[in-house]
């Protein structure tokens, strides 16, 4: 074999070898393209369930706002029923003075018409005459 044999013999080896690693090289790149399809598709997937997380955030967030207003509503009701409370309280206060007053205004009433007309009890079972 001749020199320029060879040489036509090594360019085609090389050539053999430049295919192979062509060929490997098309095959990384088609892997890469599907790993990034892959990626793509989870990063899509990520949004969407970043949107769903953010709107079910914004509702919770919502009714946090909502909550904290019916509790502020809440509390000044029981303030304003507690004053209503203490009012009434007061109310029976003066109410069991007033009954104790009266019961006594009565005991002695009842005492006064016992003495100047006799029992009571009598009197009611009397007949009219």
């Amino acid at each position: 074999m001749n020199n320029e044999e060879k040489i036509l013999s090594a360019l085609e080896g090389l050539t053999g070898g430049f295919e192979g690693l062509n060929n490997k090289i098309d095959d990384l790149s088609s892997r890469f393209d599907g790993l990034e399809n892959r990626v793509d598709d989870l990063a899509m997937s990520m949004d969407a369930q970043f949107g769903i997380v953010n709107r079910r955030l914004d509702k919770l967030e919502e009714d946090i706002v909502e909550l904290k207003v019916d509790v502020s509503e809440l509390k000044e009701d029981v303030s304003e029923l507690k004053e209503d409370v203490s009012e009434l309280k007061e109310d029976v206060s003066e109410l069991k003075e007033d009954s104790e007053i009266t019961r006594s205004v009565t005991n002695q009433l009842l005492d006064c018409w016992t003495e100047k007309f006799g029992n009571v009890e009598e009197i009611r079972a009397a007949p009219f005459s």
